[in-house]
């Protein structure tokens, strides 16, 4: 069974993660950290980050192993949508890259999404060290946190209980539900290209 894990940052999903493996004597699949890279265009660059996630989700597909997913391979889209498609690929060279993908196989959907949420105050008390710094960028966060809520909200609509928020509060007790969600959660056949094309279009009319 392959699962994501989404939040936003310092709401606790690496730390989840490595909670799971012990549990399901599962795999986990580390987030892409994004830096620069000299000598790429921005385009080039963009595109070899891609080129990563495709990567991930080809890792989990070859085992049958439960399979735990830091961030989804997807997350360009609602990334890049919380930025107005500005700065960065727009939705149109987005699809261009993964619609042959989907239809290719080389990457899907998990068959559980776990999307970790938080209140302002609480994830900004999780920031520790970098508090200074994620003040400053604390309404961009804001945002993008919103943005991904509203994505895997209308996901969720779309493949109905395999989409499950679960409140980030104190480890044990988010861990308890994660588990409780995937004890419950069984593999499924998803129409892959028809989901790809509800979500680009769905993101294309509200951009």
């Amino acid at each position: 069974m392959k699962i994501v894990i989404e939040g936003p940052s310092a709401v606790g999903k690496s730390t989840l993660c490595r909670k799971l493996v012990g549990k399901y004597n599962a795999i986990v699949i580390d987030e892409i950290i994004v830096e620069p890279i000299r000598g790429y265009t921005p385009y080039e660059e963009a595109v070899f980050y891609l080129d990563k996630e495709i990567s991930r989700w080809n890792t989990i597909v070859k085992t049958d192993k439960l399979t735990i997913l830091d961030t989804d391979p997807q997350k360009s889209i609602w990334f890049n949508w919380s930025l107005g498609f500005k700065n960065c690929l727009s939705l149109q060279e987005l699809d261009a890259y993964f619609r042959d993908k989907v239809r290719m196989q080389k990457i899907g959907f998990a068959d559980l999404y776990v999307v970790l949420i938080a209140s302002r105050k609480e994830l900004m008390n999780r920031k520790n060290g970098d508090l200074f710094r994620e003040r400053d960028n604390f309404d961009w966060i804001s945002k993008a946190n919103e943005y991904r809520e509203r994505y895997y909200q209308y996901l969720y609509n779309v493949i109905p209980n395999h989409v499950v928020f679960i409140e980030s509060t104190d480890l044990d007790t988010t861990f308890a539900n994660a588990c409780k969600t995937i004890d419950s959660a069984t593999p499924v056949q998803y129409k892959e290209m028809e989901i790809y094309s509800k979500l680009i279009e769905w993101v294309g009319k509200n951009s």
